[in-house]
């Protein structure tokens, strides 16, 4: 069968398993390809630098009926990330050319649901209110005090016809916003307008800035009933009105540098009851498991520094490195939990298989283990974890290392052996020998592998093995 005569569902099978940089070369392999790839292309857009996202932006703001063959390519848009790495040009000049780009762009994507943008915070929240999304149910935003052409500060401006607004987002479920430099009473009854009609139906709330003192304001008399993943300051932690219900099953601690302090708070017992998921510093782990509390709450996901596997640069945190031994106190402190340690995310300097072995007998009930690095592992030390750690963890199925701070500080490359194939086979197959229940391992954030059925180990994308030449290698 040639390839022209290949049925369109094989088609949209090839296309769905090619790599996202692959697709708009095979849309431009024929019309029938081009209208099955092109709505992957468009489906999710990442934007990490400023000329790519201009251009990206340029074509999604044309009107219907000039995009790709006539369609209106903003309506494929499904989730849309805006990084601040495209943050090159702002505010004069081109910079306002791109900002209304954005503007046009986001109110046209009426079948949006997900989108994230650390810029031009307050013209993307208006242009969501000004036009229809009835799908969009996650939003997250980080809000700055935004500039005219001539570099006046025009907060005033937008705040006054973002209160002007009578859209809603009628599908809500998760809104995180983040206030940078922007303090305005306005403001806090915008998102309380928003949040309102979601009330009863909003899972996630996120309110932070860079002072506290914004979540409660905000939220004040609101009943939440169906809040399950909270984020807020560490200032608001200890305010004597901080009351969350027992459907708060998840909550982060937003924690600026300059309140990097020993923490000797307590929290209440009636605050967050059945918490399970905790995210916040090392110092911080002791206010919600200390060892005379009256009431235990079942942490089972311990995250420490807003460590993550995250492979799109979206969700790590620069501000501050723990070293080992404050990991270690943090961990410690989950002997004093009602529920077993099963999930945990943590971030240092380097990899210290002694260190690691310290902790293991808080990690007897470990499932999945995310360790984030700032620099790049030694081989041998990565080939020894199946005989000094993954043979006295019964129950890890999921062990990833992330190098994703590694690459945002200053080096912008991945660890040297990111994609030496033959190299992290040679691990799997010593992991293999020490674990029957090990199923999912990532030794960088460039690919994973995943243990079939039939007990292979095979890489969940299309890997060529391009090792780093011997001077790049540290």
């Amino acid at each position: 069968m040639s390839r022209s005569r290949l049925p369109p569902e094989l088609l949209c099978i090839i296309s769905s398993l090619s790599r996202h940089a692959d697709l708009p070369a095979l849309a431009l392999v024929n019309s029938v390809l081009n209208g099955i790839a092109t709505p992957l292309i468009y489906r999710t857009i990442h934007l990490h630098d400023y000329s790519t996202a201009l251009k990206c932006l340029s074509t999604l703001a044309l009107g219907k009926g000039l995009g790709t063959f006539g369609r209106d390519l903003t309506a494929l848009v499904r989730s849309f990330f805006l990084h601040d790495s495209c943050r090159a040009i702002q505010h004069t000049g081109p910079g306002a050319g791109f900002e209304n780009l954005l503007a046009v762009a986001v109110l046209r994507m009426k079948n949006l649901e997900s989108l994230r943008t650390e810029d031009y915070g307050l013209k993307v929240l208006l242009a969501l209110l000004l036009g229809p999304h009835p799908a969009l149910h996650t939003l997250e935003l980080m809000l700055f005090a935004p500039f005219n052409p001539l570099g006046v500060d025009d907060t005033v401006g937008y705040l006054n016809r973002l209160m002007g607004c009578q859209g809603t987002l009628p599908q809500l479920l998760d809104l995180r916003v983040h206030i940078a430099n922007l303090r305005h009473a306005n403001l806090t009854i915008i998102l309380r307008n928003m949040i309102a009609p979601r009330a009863n139906n909003l899972r996630c709330l996120s309110l932070t800035t860079q002072v506290g003192g914004f979540f409660l304001p905000t939220v004040s008399s609101l009943a939440l009933p169906s809040l399950e993943r909270v984020e807020i300051g560490i200032s608001e932690l200890k305010d004597p009105n901080l009351r969350f219900g027992t459907s708060v099953r998840a909550l982060a601690i937003h924690e600026p540098m300059l309140t990097l302090r020993e923490n000797d708070y307590i929290l209440p017992d009636d605050v967050c009851p059945l918490l399970e998921d905790l995210s916040c510093l090392p110092s911080t782990v002791s206010s919600f498991l200390p060892p005379r509390a009256h009431v235990r709450r079942p942490i089972h996901t311990l995250r420490l520094s807003s460590a993550s596997y995250d492979r799109h640069l979206t969700e790590h945190s620069m501000d501050f490195v723990p070293q080992w031994r404050e990991v270690s106190t943090a961990i410690s402190y989950t002997a004093y939990s009602a529920a077993p340690l099963k999930h945990l995310f943590f971030q240092v300097g380097e990899l210290r298989i002694q260190r690691l072995k310290t902790m293991l007998q808080y990690l007897q009930h470990l499932e999945s283990l995310v360790l984030v690095l700032m620099t790049s592992p030694k081989p041998a030390d990565v080939h020894s974890l199946g005989k000094r750690l993954i043979e006295h963890l019964p129950r890890l199925h999921t062990l990833r290392f992330s190098d994703v701070a590694y690459k945002l500080y200053g080096r912008n490359k991945a660890f040297a052996f990111a994609r030496d194939v033959p190299l992290q086979r040679g691990w799997l197959t010593e992991f293999a020998q020490r674990s029957n229940t090990l199923r999912r391992v990532a030794f960088t954030t460039e690919f994973e592998w995943e243990k079939a059925a039939d007990g292979a180990w095979y890489t969940t994308e299309c890997v060529s093995d391009a090792r780093l030449d011997p001077e790049e290698d540290d």
